[in-house]
């Protein structure tokens, strides 16, 4: 296991997933967060960011109650749990569209465990925000 600014994977750092959570070492964490977010990053992010083919930034990750209450963040949200990701292409959010099919396909043809996909967007209801993924 890693600490705060190692890798968690090939692409994803402690830090990232960390960051904004109310939690700045994975120590703090509890045993099974913690093998849910390195399970998160193998199984959901890796996957994604290799087909993908481009970095993708994290916009959050991991997040205590406190964390996920000031985010506005559902009562069960996956992220309390270490199992989810709020993401944007490094390339910017017009890709959001084409990244959100992309997750889709592989989630439908076994490449991604089942989970949840959405594309939030902004006020306006046309401009892409993020993308959230979870498993």
């Amino acid at each position: 296991m890693g600490d705060a600014v190692s890798d968690l994977s090939r692409h994803l750092s402690w830090a990232e997933c960390l960051r904004g959570s109310g939690v700045s070492d994975p120590g703090e964490l509890p045993l099974e967060i913690r093998a849910n977010i390195e399970r998160m990053a193998r199984t959901l992010f890796e996957p994604i960011r290799a087909e993908w083919g481009d970095p993708l930034l994290v916009v959050s990750g991991y997040r205590d109650a406190k964390a996920n209450k000031a985010a506005d963040g559902k009562k069960r949200s996956k992220h309390l749990d270490g199992l989810a990701l709020d993401l944007v292409p490094a390339r910017g959010k017009g890709d959001l569209p084409a990244y959100y099919d992309l997750i889709a396909a592989m989630q439908k043809d076994g490449r991604l465990p089942p989970g949840g996909l959405s594309l939030y967007v902004e006020p306006d209801g046309r401009t892409p925000r993020f993308l959230h993924s979870d498993i």
